[in-house]
């Protein structure tokens, strides 16, 4: 993906490998719930692991769970 799922802001501005990288580390995310790729604009809310459902306590480890605004 190149966009987010919710407000469609580019994440990749530029198109050398490095600038590319450093905009996938800094921006690009992905909701522990739903899974939709989003920006951290959209995905600014954490919840706890024992708070979601079992099929995504069981595949992940962290203890606070980044999603995004909609399932939030």
């Amino acid at each position: 993906r190149d966009r987010c799922m919710n407000c469609a802001a580019n994440f990749n501005s530029n198109s050398s490998t490095f600038s590319s990288y450093f905009k996938l580390s800094s921006g690009k995310h992905h909701c522990r719930h739903c899974h939709r790729v989003v920006c951290q604009d959209c995905s600014p809310h954490e919840i706890a692991r024992g708070k979601l459902p079992s099929f995504v306590q069981e595949a992940y480890t962290d203890s606070a769970m980044r999603i995004c605004i909609v399932c939030y």
